[in-house]
């Protein structure tokens, strides 16, 4: 398992999603991995 700082915004994602945390987790890693992976609106939130 590869341990990476997290964004801000998906710091603050973990209170703002409530029980939905887990999936911004998931397309956050998707994100890190590749970028195009995730819908353009949540590339501008990761960023």
């Amino acid at each position: 398992m590869t341990i990476t700082p997290e964004s801000p915004s998906s710091r603050s994602a973990k209170g703002s999603f409530g029980p939905n945390a887990w999936l911004v987790d998931d397309m956050y890693d998707r994100f890190l991995q590749d970028p195009t992976s995730v819908a353009a609106s949540w590339r501008e939130f990761f960023v």
